[in-house]
């Protein structure tokens, strides 16, 4: 009994060492593939020629760092400005830094998993000729697809894989517009704008239906300011924003919103909007909870109210409220903001 034993424990023994080697070969082999064919340097060239050839744009990356096991690591993202757009201080699009995880083993069930993907710092600043028409000229898009003689409409195939992102998050983005020297106004700058995405689930069937689509999102403001520059003048606002959204399995939705501009002078000011609404499928129903308009401590309007698609016919009940506005507070709310 005990030498029968002892067989099977060694026949155990074998075969995980055998898996464990097997795994370690594996390893080894995506490790040399990628280090052979795909290393860093000739990865980074590849974008920054592909960039220049369709954009004439100049890309730089400060560093790269991947593995075919699941990481992905950017830092020092630029991406530069055309001939015709100039030479500036700042480039047009800038990256601190960019993480992404992500498991391949469930692309075998087809399926794509990201764990996360982290953007830290994002800038974009727009120049005066970036706002001319046709300044940014979009490839033009191929042909649709013929009709089916027997729906008339164009087909609309399936997702390859299905795909699930378990967190998003984008910190700190900031925005710069420097406008023309024909307008009042020469820049507008925007910083602290953060979101938050989880538990993002795409089946396979979308596009042809949004049905089965899971998301938790988050946007918010963390130590925003939006300044405002003229030609003889400065302004400067503190944004308080945060929208919360939400999707779940059985079609259901809700969305939370609230957005604020107060005077960095006097945060006593200002307009704050706020919204509350749920509802069933892409349009189905919706239920309007709260729509609040405010300006101080007045409230200039409330509204609450449903919408129900009847036979392809919306249906909507609308209530409104408000209190009695004393204009001359109204007045000195609004009026740091204009």
């Amino acid at each position: 009994m005990k030498r029968k034993l002892k067989k099977i424990l060694k026949r155990i023994g074998r075969i995980l060492i055998w898996i464990l080697a097997g795994i370690v070969l594996i390893v080894l082999l995506l490790y040399a593939v990628q280090k052979v064919f795909f290393p860093e340097p000739k990865i980074l060239k590849i974008a920054s020629d592909s960039v220049r050839k369709t954009t004439g744009r100049e890309l730089k990356v400060r560093g790269l760092s991947w593995n075919l096991l699941g990481s992905l690591d950017v830092t020092g993202v630029e991406l530069g400005y055309t001939e015709a757009e100039g030479s500036w201080e700042q480039p047009l699009f800038s990256v601190e830094k960019v993480a992404v995880r992500f498991r391949i083993l469930p692309l075998l069930r087809r399926r794509m998993e990201v764990a996360d993907i982290s953007i830290d710092r994002p800038a974009v600043h727009v120049v005066p000729e970036l706002m001319k028409p046709g300044a940014l000229t979009l490839p033009r898009e191929a042909p649709p697809e013929p009709a089916t003689a027997d729906t008339g409409k164009q087909q609309i195939q399936p997702l390859p894989v299905s795909f699930s992102l378990s967190r998003f998050r984008l910190s700190d983005f900031g925005l710069n517009l420097t406008l023309p020297d024909t307008l009042p106004l020469t820049s507008v700058k925007m910083a602290g704008l953060c979101v938050e995405l989880e538990n993002l689930n795409v089946p396979r069937c979308f596009p042809d239906t949004p049905e089965g689509i899971q998301a938790d999102l988050k946007c918010f403001t963390r130590g925003g300011r939006i300044r405002i520059e003229g030609k003889d003048f400065k302004e400067s606002f503190i944004p308080d924003f945060e929208m919360l959204a939400q999707s779940g399995k059985d079609n259901r939705w809700s969305l939370g919103m609230k957005l604020g501009l107060l005077r960095e002078k006097d945060p006593s000011g200002g307009l704050t909007f706020g919204l509350e609404m749920n509802g069933m499928g892409p349009a189905d129903s919706v239920h309007l909870g709260r729509l609040s308009v405010s300006a101080g401590a007045q409230t200039l309007m409330r509204a609450t109210g449903d919408m129900v698609m009847e036979e392809r016919i919306p249906r909507f009940r609308v209530d409104f409220a408000g209190d009695s506005v004393r204009i001359g507070e109204l007045i000195r709310s609004v009026r740091p903001l204009f």
